[in-house]
């Protein structure tokens, strides 16, 4: 079965076109059968911007779970140190208590 997108009607674009700047992607809800995707799509090719908007859940998600620039070299240094003491053979010291550097 061939997946066939539905075009979009006049309609709809004038209340994506009225409400998209003010309400960004919860406007969404305006449209029950078009996916996230399908709303976001239409938007950018109609040249939309959601500048005032409230910022999407994804990116509010999204910038919770990056990490920091500190916490990136935090990181680096302990994976690093780790590498180290393992070509060393600290590692296998440490097992065994024989190392207490």
């Amino acid at each position: 079965m061939k997946f066939t997108p539905r075009p979009w009607k006049e309609e709809e674009d004038a209340i994506l076109k009225q409400h998209y700047p003010s309400m960004g992607m919860q406007v969404q809800t305006m449209f029950p059968h078009r996916s996230y995707e399908s709303v976001r799509t239409r938007a950018a090719r109609l040249g939309l911007r959601a500048d005032d908007a409230p910022q999407d859940w994804r990116k509010r998600q999204r910038r919770a779970v990056d990490p920091t620039p500190e916490e990136i070299e935090q990181r680096k240094h302990e994976i690093y140190r780790r590498s180290i003491e393992a070509s060393l053979g600290y590692d296998r010291l440490l097992r065994y208590g024989e190392y207490a550097g």
